[in-house]
């Protein structure tokens, strides 16, 4: 089973073009469905957006407003 938690893992890293506060989201419930994977959903975030999706999901606002100022620039 953990093959497959890989896979569906890998492709919520990539919804709607891999933007941090949806994979977040996803990562959130999919981590709330199967507990027994979230470690592994944390490390697959941390290792896509060099973050932590604790982090992130506490402050999802803030995370979109840096987001916003990058694409600007």
């Amino acid at each position: 089973m953990p093959y497959n938690a890989e896979k569906v893992i890998k492709i919520l890293l990539e919804c709607d073009g891999g933007c941090e506060y949806c994979v977040s989201s996803l990562l959130k419930l999919f981590s709330e469905k199967f507990p027994q994977y979230r470690n592994l959903a944390k490390e697959a975030f941390r290792d896509k957006f060099d973050k932590e999706l604790e982090d992130f999901l506490k402050h999802p606002q803030k995370e979109a407003q840096v987001m916003e100022n990058e694409r600007s620039k």
